[in-house]
């Protein structure tokens, strides 16, 4: 008779599997809570790309075979790529005693399978009479916004100690070298991480990673890419976001996810794991879009402040959104498309250009435009000023700075550099203010700031030993991070 391991869920009715037992259990709906380990980076192995390799060389290996035949293996083969591709993630980790523990995720549709797997014959400091793969358990529980404390569970079929919240789970034999063990998630709960160590119920033996802390993989998302920094598309367009974010100081970070605009709570904390969600000294992780989530920010702890609860800005997010305690947050939405149709910048020789410099607001708002009140102080209303502009004989216009900025301290001080200030109109407005100037022959300049940034709301809370000088809003131009920011900023255009 074949035995399955525990099979698990959070939230609703879920079954435990077990030599041919079957007991209902279920998750509390409360969130996740703890009481600090962090686990050892996974070299991630990936298999997709040799079976992509297989499956591009399959019309030579079969060129003898009938029509028929071919056609079949190919579309049987390029099913298994695209499983290979969609559903598996899995993670390796080596232990002190030099034991292989595999973690391997599936997602199954509405489930998360999670299979781990031990390499028995390498286990040491066991008894001889204790090497059975019986009497290896695993010690687990699962968390999201804090790493050191676990969801409480509803279940009394296995030991679980009060305090931790931890849940003890036996494995069973696989092949003569190896033990494994299964656990099943509702794919609603997610994303979420698994953490686990590795015990003899026995006494005598605990397995951690061989940096002495737990093991630990992300269940629901992965561990995502280091660049481009900011948001962009997971390696499933259609289904992830991509998060990446510099921070070389920081103890941990917490990745802040809302489904809401009315509020400031978020509805998703991850706790990013500085093994499996870092590189170097950026932050990433891929979520999958199971959540409609429509805004994000990050919590960053330091030595100093581990309690910190600030909730900061993406420096590199390409859409921006006031919260209800007017803080500002990346937007999840998609920056809408925009027709340039034939556009394109007169490319004026500068000897020649006649600059006229303005203030959108003050250009617009001034009594002497007679604009409606609607489109006074905006990007609309310099681009229905053009004929004034052409009077004037100026074939170029010179924007005061219009990144996003303090509205107490003036354009002078941003503290965004990757949006429009959202005063000056809607989404796409500087676009159409751009190419109208452009259709009637003039040239748009932009003044920017890149010495320093707003007191506050900027990159402050991020890293400041990095990306501020010593005082403490001037940046630090000649950090390398702080100079990809500002080319990246120049260089940013559909």
């Amino acid at each position: 008779m074949a035995v399955w391991s525990p099979s698990v869920g959070i939230g609703g009715s879920c079954c435990l599997l077990n030599n041919g037992i079957t007991e209902a259990w279920r998750f509390p709906s409360t969130c996740f809570s703890t009481c600090n380990n962090k686990t050892k980076r996974g070299s991630k192995t990936l298999r997709v790309t040799s079976a992509l390799q297989s499956y591009h060389r399959l019309s030579k290996i079969l060129a003898s075979k009938t029509s028929t035949e071919l056609k079949e293996e190919i579309s049987a083969r390029s099913a298994q790529v695209d499983d290979l591709k969609k559903v598996t993630t899995s993670y390796s980790f080596r232990t002190k005693s030099g034991a292989l523990v595999k973690v391997k995720v599936e997602n199954k549709r509405d489930k998360y399978s999670i299979m781990v797997y031990v390499s028995s014959l390498e286990l040491s400091g066991c008894d001889d009479d204790n090497k059975s793969s019986s009497s290896l358990v695993m010690v687990w529980g699962v968390y999201r916004s804090d790493s050191s404390c676990f969801l409480p569970l509803d279940f009394e079929s296995f030991s679980q100690d009060s305090q931790t919240h931890t849940t003890e789970t036996p494995f069973v034999k696989g092949s003569l070298s190896e033990s494994k063990l299964g656990l099943e998630f509702d794919g609603k709960e997610s994303p979420f991480y698994l953490s686990f160590r590795l015990k003899n119920p026995n006494g005598g033996l605990e397995m951690l990673t061989h940096r002495d802390i737990k093991f630990c993989v992300p269940v629901g998302f992965t561990a995502g890419h280091p660049l481009p920094l900011g948001l962009s598309s997971g390696p499933d367009d259609d289904n992830s976001w991509n998060f990446a974010f510099f921070s070389r100081n920081a103890k941990s970070v917490v990745l802040c996810l809302y489904d809401d605009t009315t509020t400031d709570k978020p509805a998703l904390e991850l706790d990013l794991d500085p093994y499996v969600n870092r590189t170097g000294d950026v932050w990433h992780a891929s979520v999958e879009k199971t959540w409609e989530f429509v805004r994000y920010g990050y919590c960053c702890h330091s030595e100093e402040e581990v309690e910190a609860e600030d909730i900061v800005l993406d420096p590199y997010a390409r859409v921006i959104e006031k919260s209800i305690s007017q803080k500002f947050l990346g937007s999840l939405s998609k920056s809408p498309s925009f027709d340039w149709g034939r556009d394109a910048s007169p490319n004026i020789p500068l000897e020649k250009l006649n600059v006229y410099r303005l203030n959108v607001k003050g250009f617009t708002q001034h009594k002497s435009s007679k604009l409606p009140t609607n489109i006074a102080g905006t990007f609309t209303g310099v681009a229905e000023r053009v004929n004034h502009l052409k009077t004037l004989g100026a074939n170029a216009v010179l924007l005061e700075p219009i990144f996003s900025f303090s509205e107490q301290q003036g354009p002078y001080f941003p503290f965004h550099f990757f949006s429009p200030m959202d005063m000056y109109g809607p989404s796409n407005s500087m676009k159409e203010m751009v190419k109208r100037l452009h259709s009637e022959g003039i040239e748009v300049l932009l003044e920017v700031v890149f010495t320093h940034t707003a007191d506050s709301g900027a990159l402050h809370g991020i890293d400041d030993s990095c990306y501020y000088l010593d005082s403490k809003s001037y940046l630090n131009c000649n950090f390398p991070v702080v100079q990809e920011l500002v080319l990246e900023s120049l260089l940013l255009g559909d």
